[in-house]
């Protein structure tokens, strides 16, 4: 029961998401057909079709990529196990082999997280507002109101540039339109008023995109996460506060480098960081399908 009480509540949570999306993908989609619309229709009629159809494909990417965020629901037993009641000996019987499994001869480098008292691989942390751990634990996104961890954090990704690609494309178009009037017209005005609603009522969400895009495409390029970036920061400032973040590597050891590349032990270099997230092809970087390497429990290492 406890089951499906928890499934039932995601799908809520990712109706609710969706919702919201779609209501500001209609309203953006149609303010614009508005302002566009509004010159005689044999007026750069072509042209106005492409930009329609480019931005319909941004905005569904951005919604596709979002939703492949969503529906990650993460019920393999490591995060699961400890939420599900024990009302049957088959309940039993799978929690006593996923004790087997992940407790026995478990490696003394491995911690147990002192939340919810699962194995805590490396890379892996608790969220206190979700509750659970999460492989390779990035951060708690306000904006998609979920955990961004090693299954999503490539959609995520795609997420954040497929939004910032459709607002400056948005932006561009706009501004084209506004050039090729006449600032005489008598509609020019009307059309500058909506432009500028538009920008504005856009401008903190486009904002955040941005940053966050900047922030972790720099981390992609190191191959750390936001809470690794943390922890090495404050290291290199000599405060050995989150050293307890890493599991690997010379910083465990209280190493004394100040290297930012010599500390993190999952810095493979600029080229197989990228296809540690996005996978080998280049393909792979379009597709919302979950193609980064490995399983999210054990890493490469440069050392």
């Amino acid at each position: 029961m406890n089951y499906l009480i928890c499934i039932m509540g995601r799908f809520y949570e990712l109706y609710f998401y969706l919702n919201i999306h779609v209501c500001t993908y209609y309203l953006t989609f149609i303010v614009m057909i508005g302002v566009l619309g509004l010159t005689a229709l044999d007026y750069f009629l072509p042209v106005k079709i492409v930009l329609i159809l480019f931005y319909i494909l941004f905005k569904y990417c951005r919604l596709i990529y979002g939703l492949s965020i969503s529906i990650n629901l993460d019920l393999d037993k490591q995060k699961f196990v400890r939420k599900r009641s024990v009302d049957s000996k088959d309940d039993i019987s799978q929690i006593n082999d996923y004790i087997v499994e992940n407790f026995t001869n478990m490696n003394k480098t491995n911690k147990i997280c002192e939340y919810c008292k699962n194995k805590k691989q490396p890379r892996a942390h608790h969220c206190k507002k979700c509750q659970r751990c999460y492989l390779k634990y990035d951060h708690h996104d306000i904006f998609f109101n979920r955990c961004i961890s090693f299954y999503n954090y490539k959609n995520y990704l795609q997420a954040l540039v497929s939004e910032v690609v459709a607002y400056i494309y948005f932006i561009v178009i706009i501004s084209v339109f506004l050039l090729l009037k006449s600032s005489t017209d008598r509609k020019y005005l009307f059309y500058l008023i909506v432009v500028i609603l538009c920008l504005v009522l856009n401008f903190i969400e486009v904002w955040y995109f941005i940053y966050q895009t900047v922030v972790h495409m720099k981390l992609v390029a190191k191959n750390e996460t936001t809470t690794e970036s943390i922890a090495l920061d404050t290291y290199i400032k000599g405060d050995c506060t989150y050293v307890s973040i890493f599991q690997e590597g010379p910083i465990k050891t209280f190493s004394s480098s100040k290297n930012r590349n010599i500390l993190n032990p999952y810095n493979l270099g600029y080229s197989m960081n990228i296809k540690e997230v996005f996978g080998d092809n280049y393909m792979d970087f379009l597709s919302p399908e979950f193609t980064s390497k490995g399983n999210g429990q054990k890493f490469n290492l440069n050392c």
